[in-house]
């Protein structure tokens, strides 16, 4: 009988913040980050909403942590 494999390509719809735990910090020195606006995907406004990728909406995200 053969393999039947099954791919499902969810949209994103949630942010995480791996790096805002104390214990990963260290690890952010570690990798060239790209901002938002710089990173260009043909997935942006069909699997991915550009809404997700608004540096503001990020920031005021992000002081939830601070």
């Amino acid at each position: 009988m053969p393999t039947i494999k099954r791919c499902i390509l969810p949209e994103l719809t949630n942010w995480h913040f791996p790096y805002i735990k104390d214990s990963r910090k260290i690890a952010v020195k570690n990798h060239k980050w790209l901002l938002p606006q710089e990173w260009h995907s043909p997935e942006i406004g069909t699997m991915i909403d550009p809404i997700m990728l608004d540096s503001a909406l990020i920031q005021e995200l992000c002081k939830d942590f601070e």
